[in-house]
């Protein structure tokens, strides 16, 4: 007997849930098909190209189901955002996109970058581990020798003498019973968010514009796309010090009054954002965003996501 089951999308003021069927899930299937598999440019059969589609197809939604209910949790507030911001549904109706599929795919499209992303920790073997080797390559090998470093000197010595005294120190250290022994050292790797954000937000935009570009049949350049794209740069929290991205303005403050403030309030009116009042100055996100990635050549992942299918 075979048991099955289906998530809901279960938010508020939704009287239909939406189930997380191959249909629903359409935008992110397109998606994943040309992103969710790493050696693509290796491949040059188009049948191994299309089996490599259906696999990645396959581990991306895979794992979104699995992910989902923890998503839904993490973007609340956001999607309580998307769905009360008019500019954002006055998009999706002039592109013709669904409201909730394309809510599913911001959802995919923000963890799938994360997760591309994300810290990583190399770990060594145990002590005991590390030093059974050490003691095994000098009691075995030919050509040995020690070195040890730092960033002002290296010393190195293959002194048989004090290969042997090193060797037996441990091998005295080995037969210690000291829970130390099988403690490991592991280094986080230093990668900060800010040395990787264009690196992120480039990749993020490459899915959202992929979309965008390939399926839809947007006749206009307005809406502007690069534009609504950063709203959900924004709202992923991908971009975090850029507000304009979502509200589409520079969001100036209105004291102190000055002749240049009474000039702009005339010009272009006021806005309420987060309970205060700012100008309400046009500003051209499209650009912002071209700007920030265009220097950004090397955008590859750095770590292994579950969204990937294996390399062939």
């Amino acid at each position: 007997m075979q048991v099955g089951f289906i998530l809901y999308i279960c938010y508020p003021n939704n009287s239909k849930p939406m189930e997380l069927t191959k249909e629903n899930l359409e935008y992110i299937i397109f998606v994943a098909r040309e992103y969710c598999y790493p050696n693509k440019q290796q491949l040059k059969d188009c049948d191994t190209i299309r089996d490599a589609g259906d696999m990645a197809e396959s581990a991306a939604t895979s794992t979104f189901r699995q992910r989902y209910p923890l998503l839904i949790e993490e973007y609340k507030d956001a999607y309580e955002r998307y769905t009360s911001n008019a500019d954002i549904q006055e998009t999706l109706n002039a592109y013709k996109l669904n409201p909730d599929k394309f809510w599913l795919l911001f959802l995919f499209i923000a963890d799938f970058t994360n997760s591309c992303f994300s810290y990583s920790t190399k770990i060594e073997p145990t002590f005991r581990e590390l030093l059974q080797d050490i003691a095994d390559t000098i009691y075995n090998d030919d050509d040995v020798n020690i070195t040890i470093s730092s960033e002002k000197k290296s010393i190195s010595s293959s002194s048989p003498l004090l290969l042997t005294l090193f060797a037996h120190s441990c091998s005295e250290l080995i037969n210690k019973t000291d829970p130390l022994m099988e403690s490991a050292y592991y280094e986080v790797a230093k990668v900060t968010e800010e040395k990787v954000r264009t690196r992120k937000t480039k990749f993020f935009v490459e899915l959202f514009r992929y979309f965008l570009y390939n399926h839809t049949d947007i006749t206009t350049e307005q809406p502007s796309r690069m534009s609504f794209i950063g709203k959900f740069l924004y709202l992923s929290k991908i971009v975090k010090d850029k507000e304009f991205y979502y509200t589409g303005y520079r969001l100036t403050s209105i004291t102190p009054e000055t002749p240049v403030t009474k000039f702009l309030i005339k010009r272009y009116g006021t806005i309420i954002w987060r309970d205060k009042e700012y100008i309400k100055e046009p500003e051209d996100v499209g650009k912002d965003i071209a700007d920030t990635i265009k220097k950004c050549q090397n955008y590859s992942p750095i770590s292994t996501s579950n969204y990937f299918c294996a390399p062939f």
